[in-house]
């Protein structure tokens, strides 16, 4: 598989593509400036208070957390500031605090390869295998995700995907939920035409 390397991404714009792939346009080919809906600022100020005064590094239990890790994986050109990542025994992986609304089971769809993105920066970083991140629910607690092959390879078709949306200025289609358009921030620019 190909992987087209003009364009560096984060793990937060890989969740957003795999959410709706109009976002990619939007936010990287058409440049639009969007202001900040209720749903964002209440994620942006719970992971204020919540994570980024955290010390570096927190012991507890038999689990060391490292706190707002800044990881580049130059084979990806991928680059993020990380919640948490999470060592115990031999293994590390990523933890994201999410505010919203938990799925009854597992995790979303777009939040798996958000995880798949930050466990190819700690790959990349510290030289170890992720096989899981785990996803914490504010409101439903952890939910552990475990990472398989099958997602990494599918995490480098949806990386392709949006490189492909980007040097080919192409505006894909929206997400077929139509719900998901309600709080978009692009909605007025979008308008799923």
């Amino acid at each position: 598989m190909l992987i087209s390397k003009s364009l560096w991404f984060t793990p937060e714009a890989v969740r957003q593509h795999v959410y709706c792939p109009r976002i990619t346009y939007f936010r990287y080919v058409d440049d639009t400036s969007v202001q900040m809906t209720i749903k964002m600022k209440k994620g942006v100020d719970d992971h204020e208070k919540t994570l980024r005064g955290k010390n570096t590094s927190n012991r507890r239990s038999n689990v060391i957390r490292y706190y707002n890790l800044r990881l580049e994986n130059p084979y990806f050109r991928l680059y993020g500031l990380l919640d948490v990542a999470e060592v115990k025994d031999s293994e590390i992986y990523p933890v994201d605090r999410k505010t919203g609304k938990a799925p009854e089971h597992g995790v979303y769809r777009p939040h798996r390869f958000q995880l798949v993105a930050e466990a190819f920066l700690i790959e990349a970083n510290f030289g170890r295998d992720v096989s899981k991140g785990v996803i914490e629910y504010r409101n439903a607690g952890r939910r552990v995700v475990i990472l398989s092959i099958k997602d990494k390879l599918e995490f480098i078709n949806i990386l392709n995907k949006m490189r492909q949306v980007v040097s080919q200025e192409k505006l894909l289609k929206p997400t077929p939920h139509l719900r998901k358009c309600t709080d978009c921030e692009y909605w007025k620019k979008c308008r799923r035409v």
